[in-house]
């Protein structure tokens, strides 16, 4: 029996329907900007960035507040990341997406504590949001997607989901009408309860990207999707680890 290849994801093949979403690389140089309006170009270990553009086409870039809330840009060997200080350094996005099912977020990071915060999400406000989020008690990850209508969160229930803090993960996180689901590493790790799921029709309008929102954490990459990865979800894993140095 012949074995096949692992696929090699081209993360902006998700995006050539006109699927909206958004990709982002902190390997990608050409990406990371000093300042706000992409004039000083992110250049070495150090340097604070204040952009990070969207690679997928749709305009949906990152920036910070200001100065003190920028993460630092880190390399060390072939590994490029943002570092977050854990104090309040945050990069978000307009508010121009509409969050709808299916929704799709993963990322590739480490955290730096155990503590029951957001580190990647799709969000309006505090009530609005598809999230992958830490679980404080027990050292796992969650997904949880919300509206002020529906509420529906992981209990994780799986060793697969083990997140200690200084640990590289990707971890990634699926809605679809009446299930929300997590995988770590591309290993399922929990479904959301049956009971307040959202459905098909319902939609939150003026969504954004928010990244650290506080954490302490490195990130690696990340992608959003509005829509079903399908078959891409394992290489888009796997893509995503390699950026932090796993072969998954």
């Amino acid at each position: 029996m012949l074995l096949q290849p692992k696929r090699v994801l081209d993360p902006l093949t998700l995006f050539t329907t006109g699927v909206d979403g958004a990709w982002y690389d902190p390997s990608d140089l050409s990406s990371l900007w000093q300042d706000t309006a992409a004039t000083t170009p992110v250049a070495a270990d150090g340097d604070p960035i204040r952009r990070m553009n969207d690679k997928s086409g749709n305009g949906h870039n990152l920036t910070t507040a200001s100065l003190a809330a920028s993460p630092l840009y880190r390399i060390n060997g072939a590994l490029r990341w943002l570092e977050f200080d854990g104090v309040d350094d945050t990069m978000s996005s307009a508010l121009t997406m509409t969050l709808s099912l299916p929704s799709y977020i993963a990322a590739c990071f480490s955290k730096a504590a155990q503590n029951s915060t957001s580190f990647f999400s799709l969000i309006k406000d505090a009530s609005n949001y598809q999230r992958l989020i830490n679980v404080a008690t027990n050292n796992r990850m969650s997904g949880a997607l919300r509206s002020t209508a529906h509420l529906t969160a992981i209990t994780p229930t799986s060793a697969n989901n083990n997140f200690p803090a200084a640990t590289i993960k990707v971890a990634d996180t699926l809605s679809i009408s009446g299930l929300t689901d997590l995988a770590v590493n591309g290993l399922p790790s929990g479904t959301s309860p049956v009971a307040n799921l959202w459905v098909g029709g319902d939609t939150v309008a003026g969504c954004g990207v928010q990244l650290g929102i506080g954490n302490g954490m490195n990130f690696y990459g990340g992608i959003v999707l509005l829509g079903d990865p399908a078959a891409s979800r394992l290489p888009i894993n796997r893509y995503l680890g390699a950026k932090g140095g796993l072969a998954l």
